[in-house]
């Protein structure tokens, strides 16, 4: 992998994110100015407003003009990241994101890391002991987290470790990373369990592989240890495996914070954009919508990335 073919890879990824994130923002769009009710109505909601309030509220956020008109402006706010204001707090919608960000990426992350961890020393083991009661219970263990919702996880975990032994707060802010840590384990663990099942499975799978090759088998037979095996010759060659799998799993963490920072009351990224829609705050939404498909495309980009460092027999571009 030369440099000159890592540009060309950004650049041709670029490409396709812009007409990506140009499509999306045009069906974003379309379907929040296509569902039932309006914005105004959102606005006044429990509370008396006379046509003249209606009026100005529509002048504000632009809600009087055409459709293709408000679309065109929308585009420019798009291209200069400018997303305009919150219809429900007034405030701007990058200070939004900006404020909840530092909940969702370090939950995220610590979930990732859960689910690297898990499923990697689970894997190893179940590999290890392949077609034994050691090895089975791994796999249904494993399937069971991730066929659970994360929103019923998330309770059961609750109810056990914060409610009933009390190790971990229920709710509350932080002040340093430790107590950020501390908060965020359970959520965390949440998210992580249920990524576990497909690293497990790939690590399993790809170390079983690894163990059957001729330099492993040389490798015992010159009397090497267990140990000097698996670290130089069995855990590095999974690694392609893993990065793959990391990928996917972000994306699937992506999707499901939602339903993880709505039970432990974290005001984050994924619990703002469900109270948006349901307000029909159109800013928020569009926003986060947009972010969410940005980081999509850049985790991909980033997994074909390490996937060509990690294998050199491996082209970007390239299927895998």
């Amino acid at each position: 992998m030369t440099f000159r073919q890592v540009v060309r890879f950004v650049a041709i990824r670029l490409g396709v994110g812009m007409v990506v994130l140009a499509i999306v923002s045009t069906l974003v769009f379309l379907s929040v100015h296509l569902a039932p009710g309006s914005p105004e109505q959102a606005l006044v909601e429990g509370s008396t407003a006379t046509s003249e309030v209606i009026e100005a509220i529509r002048e504000r956020y632009r809600l009087d003009e055409p459709v293709v008109v408000q679309y065109v402006h929308y585009l420019g706010q798009v291209a200069t990241l400018d997303f305009g204001e919150s219809y429900r707090t007034r405030e701007t919608v990058t200070s939004i994101i900006g404020a909840r960000l530092s909940t969702t990426v370090p939950l995220v992350g610590f979930g990732l890391l859960v689910t690297l961890i898990l499923g990697t020393i689970l894997g190893t083991v179940a590999a290890h002991r392949q077609r034994t009661a050691m090895d089975r219970t791994i796999s249904a263990g494993s399937i069971l987290f991730a066929s659970a919702p994360p929103f019923a996880l998330a309770i059961v975990l609750l109810y056990v470790f914060a409610e009933r032994l009390g190790w971990f707060p229920v709710i509350g802010d932080w002040d340093s990373p430790f107590e950020a840590a501390w908060h965020l384990t359970l959520p965390a663990l949440t998210l992580g369990l249920a990524g576990t099942a497909p690293m497990m499975r790939l690590v399993r799978t790809s170390m079983i592989e690894v163990l059957e090759r001729d330099h492993v088998l040389f490798a015992h037979a010159r009397g090497l240890s267990a140990r000097h095996v698996l670290i130089h010759h069995t855990l590095r060659n999974s690694l392609v495996a893993a990065v793959t799998t990391a990928g996917v799993v972000l994306i699937g963490m992506l999707a499901a914070v939602a339903f993880v920072e709505i039970p432990f009351n974290l005001d984050g990224l994924g619990a703002y954009l469900i109270e948006a829609v349901v307000a029909q705050d159109v800013p928020v939404v569009q926003a986060l919508t947009l972010l969410i498909t940005a980081s999509v495309l850049a985790i991909n980009s980033m997994v074909d990335l390490l996937y060509a460092a990690l294998d050199p027999r491996t082209r970007l571009g390239e299927g895998r």
